[in-house]
């Protein structure tokens, strides 16, 4: 389960999203190269321990378990509605705190 806010209401996110949800919540695609998905995925996530059983070893991207998840059709995004502020960056930390300071 990837928490996922829609990319028009990601603050300070300057990527062109990440995923494509089905009407049940289900991730049923990624953004291809060049065009713009709908959601961008937040950094959290919830992954059951079948499905990180044999991770790699070494440093590795956690698309691993997704690409198994959204191919077995078992990946589901949960969209958050609140307020949400991408501070991925430095600069993005100001940012964030003027557009809170401004109410």
């Amino acid at each position: 389960l990837l928490l996922m806010v829609p990319l028009a209401r990601a603050n300070n996110h300057a990527g062109m999203g990440d995923f494509y949800l089905g009407s049940d919540g289900r991730i049923v695609g990624r953004r291809k190269p060049g065009r713009v998905a709908p959601f961008a995925y937040t950094g959290i996530q919830i992954l059951h321990p079948r499905l990180i059983a044999d991770w790699p070893e070494g440093p590795f991207s956690t698309n691993l378990f997704w690409d198994r998840a959204i191919t077995a059709g078992r990946a589901y995004g949960q969209v958050h509605q609140g307020l949400w502020f991408d501070v991925g960056t430095p600069a993005a930390i100001p940012k964030t705190e003027a557009m809170l300071a401004d109410g």
